[in-house]
């Protein structure tokens, strides 16, 4: 009771804390807007449009890793819906720790696939996220505050296959248990050979992701390393994900920031790169799940109808 209480609370709070900070936050930046616009003109069209493209790379490395997992469904859909289906729960992308791509669950369920393995896959890909960034993420905290960070860069790389040990003997221990079919479908998509692909898959849309902010940096004449823009894009990530905060927004942003202030970045080209490549990243996602679920609710109509 308490505890549903309390999330209740958290629930209506929440968003007024986002508000408060998006609002203090850009208050106290107010004075350098003009200045933020001067170096805004700056950034040409063409580097914009390569950004987005880099974005849109990325989105569908993503989307390879869940055609990885549904490889191992029993699902009879054509790449076409499988693709609708992956990217309707980027409409919802901005939810806390991206619960909401749950949604996907609702499309996989009427195929003929158990929500408990659409479970499975999405808590997998957060997962292999959180190995992932953090294993960019640390060469920043190793080269910029102490080279004893890289441990966990080399902590992440055999992780993947502890995991899937782990899970194969809780698997073992609960065979006859009411748990055994989702632990079964947790092993599936942790075995060896998936989850190499799926960690390949997973650094290489992170890091196109992370050459956005390089570019950004790049135009507004700020001199960061790429191996450093990537870092610095996975670290804040991680910050973003730490603050529970729904996407990470604002806190995502102010972490961007912070790294790169950190290492001398000018205040206002920190803050110009962070929002622009958080807005590439992030807003045509959502429109392009958005654009998803739309054709996906087109579609049932039309099933329906025909019936």
């Amino acid at each position: 009771m308490m505890q549903n209480r309390f999330l209740r609370i958290a629930r209506r709070i929440l968003p007024w804390i986002v508000l408060v900070s998006i609002v203090l936050f850009f208050a106290n930046n107010a004075p350098n807007l003009e200045r933020s616009k001067e170096y805004i003109l700056t950034i040409p069209l063409s580097t914009v449009l390569f950004c987005l493209v880099l974005a849109l790379v990325s989105y569908f490395l993503r989307l390879a890793r869940w055609l990885n997992y549904m490889s191992l469904s029993s699902i009879e859909a054509s790449i076409y819906e499988h693709t609708l289906i992956y990217f309707s729960g980027l409409a919802l992308t901005f939810t806390p720790g991206k619960v909401g791509e749950l949604t996907r669950g609702f499309y996989l369920t009427q195929r003929g696939v158990p929500f408990r393995y659409t479970f499975a896959c999405c808590v997998s890909e957060r997962l292999n996220d959180l190995i992932t960034v953090m294993f960019i993420g640390a060469f920043f905290l190793a080269q910029y505050f102490h080279p004893a960070f890289i441990v966990i860069s080399v902590l992440m790389v055999p992780l993947p296959f502890l995991v899937y040990f782990f899970l194969k003997c809780l698997s073992d221990i609960s065979e006859t248990g009411r748990y055994s079919p989702i632990v079964s479908d947790f092993v599936s998509v942790w075995m060896p050979r998936i989850a190499c692909k799926s960690s390949l898959f997973s650094f290489l849309a992170w890091s196109f992701q992370g050459v956005v902010l390089y570019f950004f940096l790049d135009q507004l004449g700020a001199e960061v390393s790429i191996p450093t823009a990537l870092s610095v894009y996975c670290l804040s990530l991680v910050i973003g994900a730490a603050s529970l905060i729904p996407g990470g927004i604002v806190a995502t942003e102010l972490g961007m920031v912070w790294l790169l202030t950190y290492i001398g970045v000018d205040k206002d080209l920190a803050l110009i790169s962070s929002i622009g490549t958080r807005a590439i990243t992030l807003l045509p996602a959502i429109l392009v799940g958005l654009l998803s679920v739309f054709v996906l609710s087109q579609k049932e109509i039309l099933v329906k109808g025909r019936v």
